[in-house]
């Protein structure tokens, strides 16, 4: 090896040197005083909000609107179930396609009548 590459600085080395120095910064800001001081801060705030949570699910279910909106949403759900949905979506399905064949068929007649009144006409 020549005096050259000797003075050359080693990449892998430098990588090595970095990935010691990132592990020891790391340790150190896990042991760190504020480092658990903010810790013991956000489970704080967790539990607080937790707490806040609780009591807002217990309000809402002692909501009026909240007892009706389940209710309603429980029917519907039954009402999916027992096919009774399904049959009424099916019919208004039906009906609508049967009101836009007959609109397609009286458009069909027009452009009929109005393509013989053309031949006729010349």
């Amino acid at each position: 090896m020549t005096e050259e590459q000797d003075s050359r600085p080693s990449l892998e080395q430098e990588f090595e040197n970095l990935g010691q120095n990132i592990r020891e910064a790391l340790q150190g800001a896990w042991g760190s005083d504020e480092r658990k001081r903010l810790s013991e801060e956000i489970q704080r705030g967790l539990n607080e909000v937790g707490e806040a949570l609780g009591k807002a699910a217990d309000d809402l279910q002692q909501n009026e609107t909240v007892q009706q909106v389940s209710a309603d949403v429980d029917e519907f759900a039954e009402r999916i179930q027992t096919g009774e949905f399904a049959q009424k979506i099916r019919a208004e399905t039906s009906e609508a396609l049967k009101s836009l064949n007959r609109e397609l068929e009286k458009w069909i007649q027009r452009w009929s009548a109005e393509g013989k009144d053309e031949e006729t006409e010349s």
